[in-house]
């Protein structure tokens, strides 16, 4: 199926940066792409924290999105037919066993924001090659991942079909759909996460971008690795 990507990441990028002019989002998403690779222990499947640390420094901000839980999936590559994720039920047997993560029962879906009634963020998409990799050492594959955007900064109309995604010959298409079958109730989900927030956490954040905003080179050491930045972009 030729589906060609309705996304324009450099477009989009451009547009958000004059109608939120208080958000850099090119060095939001190095920041939160250096603080979560080298702080985050559930890194590839922690897109709560993920978005509720950046929902936290872009109300500092000023900005008010707000949460949205749903399904979702990414072409990663135009080429392999696996080269799909998914958080999603579509691809999924009758049967499905959801696993705990210390002691917390995971859910099958994703969380990203809202920022008004226009304009998505996905802060997340940084972690695709992690995800497939995961996926990977299930399936015992390689699955390239030649499209891993830090982020997505969308609208409705940049959103294309599970099935488009699923029969894509080219990356970069994708589908996000609000609700998910496993959470019954997103707004106590989102609560509790929000209550987890560690301030500090949003506090580094804030010093990463800062220093992203001068053009400050920067290495990043945490108990989960290391990163480097420089200027606003993450190498």
């Amino acid at each position: 199926m030729e589906m060609k990507p309705k996304y324009n990441h450099q477009q989009n990028v451009k547009q958000a940066n004059k109608i939120f002019k208080q958000v850099d989002f090119d060095a939001l998403g190095a920041s939160i792409a250096a603080l979560m690779t080298t702080s985050s222990t559930a890194y590839g499947s922690d897109c709560l924290m993920c978005t509720g640390i950046v929902k936290s420094f872009l109300e500092r901000k000023g900005l008010s999105p707000e949460w949205v839980i749903g399904e979702v999936a990414w072409r990663v590559d135009g080429k392999d037919d696996g080269a799909v994720v998914s958080h999603t039920v579509n691809t999924l047997p009758s049967t499905v066993h959801i696993p705990e993560v210390e002691g917390v029962k995971a859910g099958i879906f994703h969380a990203w924001l809202k920022l008004n009634p226009v304009w998505y963020l996905d802060i997340t998409t940084f972690q695709l090659a992690k995800k497939m990799e995961i996926l990977d050492m299930h399936d015992n594959r390689a699955t390239p991942v030649s499209w891993r955007p830090e982020f997505l900064i969308f609208k409705e109309s940049d959103i294309s079909t599970f099935k488009e995604v699923q029969q894509s010959y080219d990356s970069g298409v994708f589908w996000y759909k609000k609700g998910a079958a496993f959470v019954s109730d997103p707004d106590t989900v989102t609560q509790r996460q929000e209550a987890l927030i560690d301030s500090e956490d949003v506090d580094m954040l804030e010093f990463m971008y800062s220093q992203c905003i001068k053009g400050n080179e920067m290495a990043v050491i945490g108990p989960s690795g290391s990163y480097k930045m420089k200027s606003n972009k993450a190498v």
